[in-house]
C-alpha cells in the first residue's frame, strides 16, 4: 500500500516537472497512470 503512495506522490512530481518543460506528451502518459493508480484505490460501487 505504501508503495503505491510513493509512487502516486512520484508520477505526481514527474507531471509537473515535464509540464514545467513543455513536454505535453510525456504529461499525458504519466497522467494516464496516475489515473489507473488512483482508480485502484477508490472503493468499487
Amino acid at each position: 500500500m505504501e508503495k503505491k503512495v510513493n509512487e502516486i506522490k512520484m508520477l505526481q512530481y514527474q507531471i509537473k516537472r515535464y509540464y514545467a518543460m513543455g513536454n505535453g506528451t510525456k504529461c499525458q502518459v504519466l497522467t494516464g497512470k496516475l489515473q489507473k493508480l488512483t482508480n485502484e484505490f477508490k472503493p468499487a460501487k
